[in-house]
């Protein structure tokens, strides 16, 4: 792949954690440099390749050399969010991901590829699909949010996989004491696996129709 297809290729929005960029026309490394927009206002923090070193850095400045605020493990990837970030001072990951303009994870790079031919199934009539279940304040800053079910992200969902407390990554729902909850339990994978569900799979529920 030519450096222009991979400039081409690279996300054309990211969500840092909390923090959205939007790639520029500018390039360092070979690779674009995002600048941090809040709404239709740009701030002077940027999110760019220094190829020197390797590493994918966050920082007020898009220049080699100059401190920076965040950086990924060693890589050559082309977009930002297929690097590794950690968070020294807390622990865990960083989550970055790769979104649509309007802060929509869009899936153009991390396997998140919505099958809208996926049906309806049962709902859990005390979790409603809507704003009564994460409340009102929650749905303004969610206002992008969507309900979907697992196997309308994969074709084959599992239920476990790898239980670890890095996981488990806050959004903008302002959930944090639920996820803090959640990573506790990620230290017990074993627990979680054996007494949180009554069944270890995944599974869809079917309506079956009987006569008389």
């Amino acid at each position: 792949m030519s450096a222009e297809e991979e400039f081409a290729k690279a996300a054309d929005a990211i969500k840092f954690d909390e923090i959205f960029f939007k790639k520029t026309e500018e390039s360092l490394g070979n690779r674009p440099v995002y600048k941090q927009w809040k709404g239709d206002d740009w701030a002077e923090r940027f999110l760019f390749y220094e190829g020197p070193k390797s590493m994918w850095k966050v920082g007020n400045s898009a220049a080699f050399g100059r401190p920076s605020l965040y950086t990924s493990q060693t890589t050559d990837v082309y977009s930002p969010d297929l690097a590794l970030w950690m968070d020294e001072a807390r622990g865990g990951k960083i989550a970055v991901l790769a979104v649509d303009t309007d802060g929509v994870p869009n899936g153009m790079h991390g396997g998140l590829k919505i099958n809208r031919a996926i049906k309806d199934g049962w709902k859990d009539p005390a979790f409603p699909h809507n704003n009564d279940s994460i409340g009102e304040k929650a749905a303004k800053n969610c206002k992008y949010s969507r309900w979907l079910r697992a196997r309308a992200l994969h074709s084959h969902p599992a239920l476990f996989a790898d239980v670890e407390p890095a996981d488990a990554c806050q959004g903008t729902v302002g959930n944090c004491w639920l996820i803090a909850a959640m990573s506790a339990l990620a230290e017990f994978p074993s627990y979680i696996k054996n007494n949180l569900f009554v069944t270890k799979k995944a599974f869809e529920v079917r309506k079956w129709k009987t006569t008389v």
